[in-house]
């Protein structure tokens, strides 16, 4: 049996169909599956929250919405696609880096730039030897380049742990910063986060039942609203999720090559 959490990890609120503007097609309103999934999410990570605005952000946007706000269908679809690299564990000595993952950050990027005036070597090198020894943290990474100056979060497991650590240290044009929890990380358990990310799923596509029921009993007049579509783009949405759950519950299909990324970062090191 499945049990709810009381303190979700991921968190989210859609808004009501009411409040939703339609997209444009062929200069028509229109209604679709993704627009329904306009609303706000955030990450509660112990006594952290990501995703939350700092005052400044608020008092810019003259909104009363603490957390992101943009179609939760676009998180969802790039978070998926990080389940496959977050299933696969990473090395004890890898996983070591990830506890300060900005001072790993300054020395890849001063090892780089001192080879730069360095004639023997050619920028491809360089660049190659970069991405080997980084790659295996981008693939691991939300990078929120929808949201402007959005967090990024990256997720490392080690056997039956996880790291989450977040990167939310962009400010407005004013210098002022944008988000309330700047940088930090969280450890968890991983099969409590497995876990997590299906409640997160089973919450999310029962409230978008609710929200299609809605919109199918509704009258929307000059809005376009293919209604069927909505509901069978549910189903295949929510089936699409939880097969890429299995990825995270059950293992990857992932076969890094470590040995080559160790060689890389001792490199870097050098």
């Amino acid at each position: 049996m499945n049990f709810k959490s009381e303190n979700p990890l991921i968190n989210f609120e859609l808004n009501h169909c009411d409040q939703i503007t339609p997209a444009d097609q062929d200069g028509s309103p229109y209604l679709s599956w993704f627009y329904l999934t306009d609303g706000h999410w955030w990450f509660k990570l112990g006594q952290h929250t990501v995703y939350e605005y700092s005052e400044a952000a608020l008092e810019f946007k003259h909104g009363s919405n603490k957390y992101c706000d943009y179609y939760l269908a676009r998180f969802i679809e790039d978070f998926t696609m990080l389940f496959n690299a977050i299933a696969e564990p990473v090395p004890e000595s890898l996983y070591i880096i990830t506890a300060d993952l900005s001072k790993f950050a300054k020395k890849c990027r001063r090892w780089f730039e001192e080879r730069e005036e360095i004639e023997s070597y050619s920028k491809e090198s360089l660049f190659d030897w970069h991405e080997e020894a980084t790659s295996w943290l981008s693939q691991r990474t939300l990078s929120s380049e929808y949201l402007k100056g959005g967090p990024y979060l990256t997720f490392v497991r080690c056997e039956y742990r996880l790291r989450i650590i977040w990167n939310s240290e962009q400010n407005m044009d004013d210098g002022r910063p944008m988000w309330k929890d700047r940088a930090g990380s969280f450890e968890m358990d991983y099969l409590e986060f497995v876990d997590s990310v299906r409640e997160f799923g089973e919450a999310f596509f029962e409230k978008m039942a609710g929200q299609i029921a809605q919109v199918v009993t509704t009258n929307w007049e000059k809005i376009k609203v293919d209604k069927i579509r909505l509901i069978e783009e549910n189903q295949e949405r929510k089936q699409d999720f939880f097969n890429c759950l299995l990825f995270l519950k059950y293992g990857s299909s992932s076969n890094t090559n470590w040995r080559h990324i160790a060689d890389s970062i001792a490199l870097m090191k050098s």
